[in-house]
Formats: C-alpha cells, structure tokens, sequence
C-alpha cells in the first residue's frame, strides 16, 4: 500500500504557495526574501521610503562604478593612466535615465507583490471552501469509507504541513488557521461513528489499508507538527491526530480486527514510546481507551514494562505515564473483563507494580505521586479480581521498603502507601477471578438475591 507523503503534490490542501517564476531584474533578486514581510504601508509609499531611496542610491553608485570602470579601461587602451573618479563623468542625462528605469522597476516590483499577495489569498478561500465541502460530506456520510481511506489521513497530513509552514513564517496567519480548521473537522465530524463504518457491503473497509494507514499516522504523530513538545501548535497537532488514529483503531475492531490494532500500539510502545525523542504521551494513547478500550488493553504487558525501566529521570517519567495509562485501562466500563488475561493482571502486580512502588525517587513531589498513581492501580485493579498470593506478599514487601526507603516519605506518600495496604488487606480474598461473571460470584449479591427469593415465596403464599 503506497505509504501517507507529507509532501504529496497532488493534494489541492498541501499545494506549495511559493511562485517558481524568477524575476530577471537583479533588484528583485535582492527583495526576494522579504516578499512575506511586505505590507500596505510600503506599496503606499513607493519610492518616497527610505528603503527605496537607499537603494536608488547603491544602484546609481554602482551604475556609476560601471561608467567609471568602463572609462578607466578605454584610457588604458589609449594610453592615458587618469583614474576618471570625478562623479561629473556621469552626466545628468544618463542619471535622469538611470532613475527612469529604477522607478519602473519598482513599480514593477510592486504589482508582482501585490499579483501575489491576492493569488495567495485566493488560494486560501479556495482551501477553506474545499474543507467546507469535506465537512458536509463527514456530515451526510459518516460510514463511508472514503473517510478512513482518503478523507482523514490527507486532512491529517495538511493540518501538519500548515503548521510548518506556519512555523517558518508566523507572519502568515492563515496557515495556522487553515490548520485549526482541518483539526475541528476531523475532531467534531470526520472522526466520529467509527463504529458504523464497514457495517454495510457498500461501506466495507479494506483492513489491510486501514492498518498500514494507522502505522502511517502513529508514524506522523511521533515526528509532531515542527514545533517544540509544548508548545501549542505541537499540542494542538498531537490532539487531532490521536482522535484520527484512535479512530481508526476502532474501525479495525469493529471490522474483528482488533488484534492488528493491539499489535500496531504495542509496537509504538516499544518502539517509539519508550525514545526520548519521541513525541507520543499519554494522552495520546488514552484517547485510544475513552474509544476503544480493548485495543490497549492488550496491550498492558507493554505498559508494564515501562514501570521498571530503573531510576533516571526519562524512567521515572516513563512509569508515571504507564500508571496513567494503567489506571485508565482498568477503571474503563467499556473494556472487556477478560482483556487482559489474569495471568498478565498477576504478573503486573508481581513485578511490575511491585517494583513501581519500591522504587527510589529522591524527588519527594515525585515520589508522591508515583506512590498515589500505584495506588490508584491497586484499587481499581482489586476491584474486578483477587490478588494472588505472591502478588500480595510482594506488594506488601514492596511497600515496606518504600516506607524505610530515605529520607523519610513525605505525609503523602504515607497515606498512599497506607491506601494499598488496606486495599491488599481488605480487598485481595473478597473479589472474584478475572473473567468470571462478578455478579454470580459475589457473596453479597448471591446473599441479596437469595432473600428476594424467600420474599417473593412469603408473599405467594400469604396471598393464597
């Protein structure tokens, strides 16, 4: 499948703005740098600015230089060894002629800026009234599926392209307003109902496609928008494009192929996620769970892994996003109980979630919060499944070097620590196993629908 090219020629949204006729007049050369810094003031004034006037007069002194020169090279020939400096060699007629034709040059120079300051504002109108019309189309026909195939990763691509551009000439408003257009088409309109699309013949996606577009996207999305992490422009970029690719992870789950989804995620995490250079965040994975929750919950192993990376300073921001992530994945109502299975559940709370809360952070702020984010984890995994009980003897141990760890945790940290002993205590034999129907397997609800029963049975038999 041919591969998403930031670069494409024949996207009518990505056009090149920049005119390839070169101006012959060497004046135009000069100025051809400063076409976007141009304004009205400057076409008002002509040659009556200071900036015209100074170069009238460095090409007369070197129309001169050349008269000059020309002089001293014909005396040579004859013979005469004058300098020729006086400026009276050039006469008033050929400098009343010199001026002529810088004045048209000028003015010459000025209807070009001006032919192209209205071509690129009609370039601009064009691209917004074509987004309009795709956002009519994302409106009438939301389970199409020229949408995921053609309509999304273009518009993707030139959201990122404008951005650029943007980047590389602030002064150029449009483009970042041309990008915040595409971001609220694909956002509110073109990314929604993914789970309608391939639902009838006629919409039937190609999985295949869909999937090497996703790689595509991930792939764009890492690169970001030119701009820096925080900036936010780079935000704004890094928002759409986890919408558009959480969007088509959800077709491809709803089209049964949710573990070519897991899989295209899970080698982001380990390829990409994990790079300092890289330019995914948890936000932009946890836009995957708010739409389709299975696709990474699959991939918990993978998040796992990045809660014991060691100590430095990228690790301990690795484990915190991971928590995040995991605590997402879990507290989901949407997400499959089976997804993950309880031999992964168990080997997460065995090393990984042990090793994330022994682990030593001399940052107290930081060590707080990792130590709240493995107990938020704790909770809400205790919630749906039973601890083993290797999981939680090495929870408990866990803790208990985290509590003698120095210097002393902070009251904060306490108190998370605290919360998972008691969640290990109280709630590691009450849950039921991961998978198994937790309504028929609670004590309290087989308690309660055991009384209603005996009720129901009183109240036929009184009324007999």
């Amino acid at each position: 499948m041919e591969k998403i090219n930031s670069e494409d020629d024949d996207d009518v949204l990505e056009e090149d703005d920049d005119d390839s006729d070169d101006d012959a007049d060497s004046s135009s050369s000069e100025d051809e740098s400063e076409d976007d810094d141009e304004d009205s003031e400057d076409d008002a004034d002509g040659m009556d600015t200071e900036e015209n006037e100074g170069a009238i007069a460095a090409i007369r002194k070197a129309a001169m230089k050349m008269h000059r020169k020309k002089k001293n090279n014909s005396d040579n020939d004859s013979g005469d060894d004058s300098s020729g400096s006086d400026d009276d060699d050039f006469t008033d007629d050929q400098m009343f002629a010199t001026d002529k034709l810088l004045a048209e040059a000028f003015k010459a120079k000025r209807q070009e800026l001006s032919r192209r300051k209205a071509l690129k504002v009609a370039a601009a109108d064009f691209k917004f009234r074509a987004l309009s019309l795709l956002e009519l189309f994302a409106k009438s026909q939301p389970n199409s599926k020229i949408l995921p195939e053609q309509i999304v990763p273009r518009l993707l691509v030139a959201s990122r392209n404008a951005r650029v551009r943007f980047k590389s000439n602030p002064a150029e408003k449009s483009y970042l307003e041309l990008a915040q257009r595409i971001d609220s088409v694909l956002t509110k309109y073109a990314c929604k109902h993914a789970a309608t699309v391939g639902a009838s013949a006629e919409s039937k996606v190609d999985s295949t496609k869909v999937s090497e577009i996703l790689k595509s996207l991930i792939e764009l999305a890492d690169n970001g928008a030119g701009a820096g992490r925080d900036s936010d422009a780079a935000k704004g970029f890094a928002k759409t494009a986890a919408v558009a690719c959480s969007y088509l992870a959800k077709i491809l789950e709803s089209n049964g192929k949710c573990d070519v989804a897991s899989k295209i995620y899970a080698d982001a995490i380990e390829n990409k996620f994990e790079k300092k250079t890289s330019r995914l965040r948890a936000p932009f994975f946890a836009e995957v769970i708010k739409l389709s929750p299975n696709v990474l919950a699959s991939c918990v192993s993978e998040l796992a892994t990045l809660c014991d990376l060691g100590e430095s300073a990228r690790a301990q921001f690795l484990r915190q996003e991971s928590l995040q992530l995991l605590f997402q994945i879990f507290s989901s109502k949407q997400r499959n109980q089976s997804i993950p299975t309880a031999e992964t559940i168990t080997i997460l709370c065995e090393k990984s979630l042990a090793n994330a809360i022994k682990a030593d952070v001399e940052n107290q702020s930081r060590r707080a919060e990792i130590a709240k984010l493995c107990a938020n984890v704790v909770e809400v995994v205790g919630r749906s499944s039973s601890f083993s009980k290797k999981a939680k003897d090495a929870i408990l141990k866990a803790v208990d070097v985290q509590e003698k760890r120095s210097p002393k945790a902070s009251e904060k940290t306490l108190k998370a620590l605290e919360r998972i002993t008691k969640c290990i205590n109280n709630f590691g034999n009450n849950n039921v196993n991961i998978g198994g129907d937790n309504g028929a397997a609670d004590p309290k609800k087989r308690k309660n629908g055991s009384q209603n029963d005996d009720s129901s049975a009183k109240k036929k038999k009184k009324k007999n």
